[in-house]
Formats: structure tokens, C-alpha cells, sequence
């Protein structure tokens, strides 16, 4: 055939060396083509790897480079279980080259789009930081496939920004952040005093004198909850730590106090059916004498409600 494939077909819808429209990248259905159409999207001038993921599943992928304003960036088509991904790679870290500026100009052109449901991290740069932080998580919901963007800053020169096409179908779409507000008012002592410092109702539950309050949020997507900001929704707090339990009936949490010298550990457990509430603190006990080991454990009770407009 003296033709090209291109010359043959009428060309496909991105070209090794190419210019990229983003736009085109987006609004492309990735479900209406199979692995035998890799030349339809991608022509023929590719680079082709293949391996066997921890599912044993065999994954092809193959590699073009597309440019922006004479920036190159790299576009990769995936095939998986006969289901296609196309990703692009917005950054380039080598060069300190990036599509967008950071990851607030993403969030500002396409937030019209993604309404709330969003994950949005930005702390601005200070005296102990001189850099500031910008995270950012949205997808957007066709018909048959999904935009899945993921953005991560650390000051001006270090940007990843990943945005993949997928079949909606194989994937789980993400939803609203879950707010709830929560009360503690009652605690109890669990470790024993040594003998000769204990007193008859040490151990039994008591109530607060003054109550604990505060806010939380609960994140389906990502299996975590966090301490909501009273500042900005954009400054949340993910409870870092071993998630032992993540259902839609409970959570359990063992949070890392690392940057807590006297606490040990915090164990969080959230009853989502009826918004029951309970902390775990062990701290090291001052003096020591008082408690075998030296480790205090004080367990709090309380209850969480949900905010207007969610729930659990």
C-alpha cells in the first residue's frame, strides 16, 4: 500500500508530534473504541510496552508525545481487561514546563463543570514553608465516560498533573464530601492506677464539664474522614493513620500522633448508623509511677449529626 495510514483513513485523532487540544482530549467518548482502534486515536508512530499487574491482568500501553506552545507532554493509551484509558501527562518536571500554572488555574477554568464534587488543598506559602501547597481531585461525568484530573503543587517549579479518560463503567465516580459536627461530653479512665494512688470511681464514665465540639468531614471516595477547617473548605485535614475499618456502617481509625510528644495513639470510631462516637487517647503518663508502663489510656464518648443536605 503507498499510502500512509493517515493519507488511507483520514488520519487519527492524535498524532505523534502533534499539537494538543485539550478540549478534543476531554470530550472524546474512550467507550466507542476497542484495542484494535489504538491507530484510529493514536496513528501509528508509538512507543509500545506491555506487562502483568498485581491483578494479573495484561497491560499494553502506547506512548506518544504531543506539544502546547511548544512544550512536549506525553500521551499514553492503556489497554486493560479489553477496556481502553487514555491518559496525559501535563508536566514536565525535567524542564519545569507545565500545561497549567498551577493546580488553583485548573480548578478556577473548570469548577463551573465539576460543581462540588471536588477535593481542593491549598496552603499558602510562610515563614516555615516558603512554599506553598496546592493539591486538586475532580472528575467529570458524561455519558459514557469520565474525566478523572488529579493535580499536585509544591511552589512554582514542582507540578504533577495527571488527566485520564475512562469507561465510567469500570470505575467508581466520585461524590460529595460528608460533613458532620460532633459532641464529646463524657470520658472514663481504662488503665488501672498502681496501688496505693487509686480512688473508688476512677474508672466509671463522667461526664464533661465543659463538652468537646468540632467538625469532621467524611470522604467516600478516598476511604478517609478529617477535621473540617473553620477557616476554608479548601484547608480540611485528612486523620492520617491506620484505617483498620472503612464501611458504610463504621470507620476505625488509628491516627499518627508523631507530631504530638505525650500522645501515643488516637483511635477514632464513628457508628455511621446512628453517629455515636468514640476517642481512645494513650499518652505517656506523668509521673510514670502512676500507671503500669507509664501509659495513660482515656476513652471519650459523644455523638456526630450530619449536616444539612448530607448524609451518613
Amino acid at each position: 500500500m503507498t499510502n500512509s495510514y493517515s493519507q488511507t483513513l483520514g488520519g487519527s485523532i492524535f498524532k505523534n508530534k502533534g499539537e494538543l487540544n485539550l478540549e478534543k482530549f476531554i470530550n472524546l467518548d474512550i467507550t466507542k473504541y476497542k484495542p484494535n482502534d489504538i491507530k484510529k486515536i493514536i496513528g501509528q508512530d508509538f512507543q509500545k510496552d506491555s506487562w502483568i499487574d498485581t491483578d494479573k491482568f495484561n497491560i499494553t500501553r502506547y506512548t506518544i508525545s504531543v506539544s502546547h506552545k511548544g512544550n512536549d507532554y506525553r500521551l499514553i493509551l492503556s489497554e486493560k481487561n479489553n477496556n481502553l484509558i487514555l491518559g496525559l501527562e501535563l508536566y514536565n518536571n525535567t524542564t519545569k514546563k507545565y500545561y497549567f500554572k498551577n493546580c488553583e488555574e485548573i480548578k478556577n477554568k473548570y469548577e463551573k463543570n465539576f460543581g462540588k464534587n471536588f477535593r481542593y488543598t491549598n496552603v499558602p506559602a510562610n515563614e516555615k514553608n516558603p512554599r506553598y501547597y496546592q493539591s486538586l481531585k475532580f472528575q467529570l461525568n458524561y455519558p459514557n465516560h469520565i474525566i478523572d484530573l488529579t493535580c499536585f503543587n509544591y511552589g512554582e517549579n514542582y507540578q504533577t498533573t495527571w488527566i485520564f479518560n475512562k469507561n465510567k463503567k469500570e470505575y467508581e465516580f466520585m461524590d460529595e464530601l460528608i460533613f458532620i459536627s460532633c459532641v464529646i461530653d463524657r470520658k472514663k479512665l481504662e488503665t488501672k492506677y498502681l496501688p496505693g494512688y487509686e480512688m473508688a470511681d476512677d474508672y466509671k464514665v463522667k461526664r464533661m464539664d465543659v463538652p468537646d465540639k468540632f467538625d469532621l468531614f467524611i470522604d467516600n471516595y478516598f476511604k478517609i474522614i478529617g477535621r473540617r477547617s473553620n477557616i476554608s473548605e479548601n484547608q480540611n485535614r485528612e486523620i492520617k493513620g491506620e484505617y483498620k475499618i472503612f464501611n458504610k456502617d463504621r470507620i476505625e481509625v488509628v491516627e499518627n500522633t508523631s507530631d504530638e510528644p505525650d500522645l501515643i495513639n488516637v483511635t477514632w470510631q464513628l457508628n455511621r448508623v446512628n453517629g455515636d462516637i468514640e476517642l481512645l487517647l494513650e499518652s505517656k503518663n506523668h509521673p510514670k509511677i502512676l500507671h503500669s508502663g507509664g501509659i495513660r489510656k482515656d476513652r471519650y464518648y459523644g455523638n456526630c449529626q450530619k449536616s444539612k443536605g448530607n448524609v451518613f
